[in-house]
């Protein structure tokens, strides 16, 4: 009996987080009953950068137990915008002394430029960004984790055209991401997983419109399959994954939940554009 309860509430509990409700604590003291797994320490995480960042809300504490988010991303910014913001960007984020950073930009800068921009000039772009939200932004993390984006996918509304409808275009901007190459502080790491074709494209099509909410924008089922990689969860330091999210295309497409933003101060509960709103924000992520 006491195992059936305890089921029950893990699965009404996993269903609540990916709501995006601050549930972290009582989550893990299910798990360890349930499955009998240690209880992790809290790992403080701090998402920076653009929409990819900022539409995600919450929902990553979902995908990565024992993960205490804040969310300081601000859509339609740039890789270039990132290299010159001061601290005072994310000055409402209370927590401090993060354990890992996700940083989420150069998008925009590509797309911004119809994705002719070349390889050289958008890893300078990313490699200013990255060195000033280390040095200055957020310092003193032991981790900064970057995944890149899940190329647009490739049919539905606001589908790309020109030539960010060729999957090759796409090719530099992969290329930019893992050729980065900065100088960390001696207690930091940066790690980087091109996560370009996680949501279904290949060398030669685009991703899979069953990830997106728009052409760019990732829905649940997109940001499950990027943050559920093996590699991220390892770079996360993230305890057992639950079985609900084995399954990905299984999750409802929206993101719901509680979003708390770092740049903004405001607390307020949201949900990130449904595929009805798509014309709002096909131009940056």
């Amino acid at each position: 009996f006491l195992s059936y309860v305890v089921n029950n509430i893990s699965n009404m509990l996993f269903k609540s987080c990916l709501n995006g409700n601050k549930c972290t604590i009582l989550l893990m003291m299910v798990v360890l009953v349930r499955y009998g797994t240690p209880v992790l320490a809290i790992q403080k995480v701090l998402l920076l950068g653009d929409s990819m960042a900022e539409y995600m809300g919450q929902t990553l504490e979902s995908f990565c137990q024992g993960a205490d988010i804040s969310n300081g991303g601000i859509a339609g910014t740039t890789a270039k915008q990132w290299s010159s913001y001061s601290p005072n960007k994310i000055s409402e984020c209370k927590n401090g002394n993060w354990d890992v950073v996700y940083i989420s930009v150069g998008g925009n800068d590509f797309l911004d430029s119809g994705c002719t921009m070349s390889t050289s000039e958008l890893k300078s772009r990313l490699e200013d960004a990255i060195l000033n939200i280390v040095y200055n932004i957020a310092p003193g993390a032991t981790k900064y984790l970057m995944t890149g984006y899940c190329i647009p996918r490739g049919s539905g509304n606001g589908q790309r055209s020109g030539n960010c409808a060729n999957p090759t275009s796409y090719i530099k901007s992969s290329e930019a991401l893992n050729t980065v190459s900065v100088v960390m502080p001696t207690d930091s790491t940066l790690e980087v997983i091109d996560s370009s074709h996680v949501c279904g494209s290949s060398a030669t099509s685009l991703s899979d419109q069953l990830y997106f909410q728009d052409s760019i924008h990732l829905n649940a089922k997109g940001y499950c399959k990027v943050f559920t990689q093996p590699s991220v969860q390892a770079a996360l330091s993230c305890g057992s994954l639950s079985p609900e999210y084995d399954d990905c295309e299984s999750l409802d497409m929206d993101i719901h939940g509680k979003r708390y933003d770092c740049w903004s101060g405001e607390n307020t509960f949201t949900l990130a554009p449904s595929p009805t709103d798509a014309a709002t924000c096909e131009d940056s992520t």
